[in-house]
């Protein structure tokens, strides 16, 4: 008997689970995706000053007991670390070496420090007890976003199966998502990006639950605040999220109605609580800590997005430009050695996920409409939030271009569970489990072939 509300456990619930087929079926997916990930990360040597580094000297300066000023400088071992995985290029050096940090760029300023640390703490408490069983640092706190990226892929899986959909199909969906390579990169170096596939299935999971109003919408408030906390680029998904607590009513049977609450009273007070408390935690921590900037300096990024992406362009053309972004966000992978077999996986996820997305949604019958309706809806409408969202940003703060595709990963989540949950029959159930194990393995061919 399932509990109420899907929350509370019935007696002996617990060893049920441990052995039935739905646990089975989100274990194997765990597995699969943190084998795949812990593969790139423990081969991808690679590092880059811009990305990578600044991240994991935040998780460095966080494990040596403080929270670094805004635009503090890398330490010293996280350039050790560039050097030794070819971050800083330009450095001809048969061994690791420091160098000094006027020869880094932005004089080594640590542009990650305005993020508040929600990834770098969690990474840091996993990292910590790995490097102390001998896991050098790096790969350590690449180990722990392997396991955001996989806690993601199963969380997606868990709630597609919640949401009716066969075990059989929702195996497939985890595995064909959590191969795209662009996706998969990011799910194996030390980024907070690494958390867009867990923040997204945990949007698609809040689906799920068979609760009063109130009570989802403040379990969604939760979710979106930690969400927009998380990174910047999140907080679309956090604002989505908090609109399907506040519009979206399951009905059962994998039906859904839409309608807006009463706003009077309580329903009032949640209603502003949910719409403006992400918004305000993102906003009040990136002011407070714009202003605990390292003495000297002016830009909590020093500078780095103001000399790199400045632009010329109006607003306007940047909206189109990141509109095409968020339309195409694998278009980039590192795993570039076969360009031919790499375009081929890049189609099919473009096609199926962002095209599918898109004919769902506009099939929508509003007398009709179906939870795969809402999470295609919710999967699109956030794209498109996106679009205008981080432009903008960047824009009005630094007069600069700064929307990349990635930004679109923490919707990708929704729009795998709007067509899964639109298209599956007891035919298709094993056409998608198939595409996902043949997608999977094709990918894994490429990776290996790329590190070969």
């Amino acid at each position: 008997m399932e509990a109420s509300g899907g929350i509370h456990a019935a007696p002996g619930r617990g060893r049920r689970m441990l052995h039935s087929a739905t646990t089975w079926t989100v274990l194997a997916t765990f597995v699969a995706t943190f084998l795949l990930a812990l593969y790139v990360a423990t081969q991808h040597t690679a590092a880059s000053v811009y990305d990578e580094g600044p991240h994991f000297d935040y998780i460095y300066k966080l494990l040596h007991g403080h929270l670094p000023k805004t635009a503090s400088p890398l330490s010293q071992e996280t350039i050790w670390e560039l050097t030794c995985r070819g971050g800083l290029p330009w450095y001809q050096h048969p061994h690791c070496m420091h160098i000094p940090l006027p020869d880094v760029p932005v004089h080594g300023v640590n542009s990650a420090l305005l993020y508040f640390p929600m990834y770098y703490g969690i990474a840091a408490i996993i990292a910590a007890p790995l490097h102390a069983l001998g896991v050098d640092l790096y790969t350590a706190a690449r180990i722990a976003s392997c396991l955001f990226y996989a806690a993601g892929t199963a969380l997606l899986t868990f709630s597609l199966i919640r949401l009716r959909l066969s075990r059989v199909a929702a195996l497939g969906v985890g595995l064909g998502v959590m191969a795209i390579p662009a996706y998969l990169y990011q799910g194996a170096t030390v980024t907070p990006d690494s958390m867009a596939m867990l923040c997204g299935a945990l949007s698609v999971f809040l689906l799920t639950l068979r609760v009063s109003w109130s009570r989802r919408v403040v379990y969604a408030t939760i979710a979106a605040t930690a969400m927009a906390l998380t990174k910047p680029n999140f907080l679309p998904l956090a604002g989505i999220t908090v609109l399907l607590a506040l519009l979206v009513h399951p009905s059962g049977e994998g039906r859904a109605t839409v309608r807006l609450p009463r706003l009077r009273g309580r329903n009032l007070r949640l209603t502003l609580l949910a719409l403006v408390l992400p918004v305000l935690a993102a906003g009040g921590w990136e002011l407070f800590r714009s202003h605990d900037l390292a003495p000297g300096e002016t830009q909590p990024d020093g500078g780095l997005t103001e000399s790199l992406l400045h632009t010329k362009l109006g607003l306007g053309t940047l909206i189109l430009q990141a509109a095409q972004y968020m339309g195409q966000p694998f278009s980039s992978s590192p795993f570039d050695t076969s360009p031919q077999g790499l375009s081929v996986a890049i189609m099919l996820a473009h096609g199926l996920l962002i095209g599918g997305t898109v004919v769902i949604a506009l099939m929508t019958r509003r007398e009709q409409i179906s939870m795969g309706n809402v999470a295609a809806i919710a999967g699109l409408a956030g794209l498109a939030l996106s679009a205008v969202y981080l432009p903008a940003t960047f824009y009005l703060t630094y007069h600069s271009t700064g929307t990349v595709p990635r930004y679109a990963f923490p919707m990708v989540p929704l729009c795998a569970a709007g067509i899964a949950l639109t298209v599956s029959g007891r035919f298709t159930r094993w056409v998608i489990l198939a595409g996902g194990v043949l997608f999977t393995v094709y990918v894994f061919t490429l990776v290996h072939r790329f590190f070969g």
